[in-house]
């Protein structure tokens, strides 16, 4: 079992998808705190507001089709240089 973390990892995206794409797609399952997308490797990583909106996010985009593309997702943990609240 993962720890309940509030962020999940997003990769297989389209070249063409911006911040702002991600960011409308996913405001129906959750509120959504940033989208940091690396668009060279083709991820993001997207932080809610709770670990419920990232788990049903992960449960979503899971072989979910974006721009023409198979997303895969996993829930991600803190990153190692910022301090993250652990979500409730």
């Amino acid at each position: 079992m993962y720890k309940k973390y509030n962020r999940i990892l997003v990769t297989g995206l389209s070249q063409d998808i911006s911040t702002q794409d991600l960011s409308e797609a996913l405001e129906h399952i959750g509120h959504v705190i940033s989208v940091n997308l690396e668009e060279s490797v083709h991820k993001a990583v997207i932080e809610f507001e709770s670990s419920e909106d990232a788990a049903l996010a992960l449960k979503v985009l899971r072989g979910f089709e974006f721009f023409g593309l198979d997303l895969h997702a996993e829930i991600v943990g803190p990153h190692p240089g910022k301090k993250y609240k652990k979500a409730s």
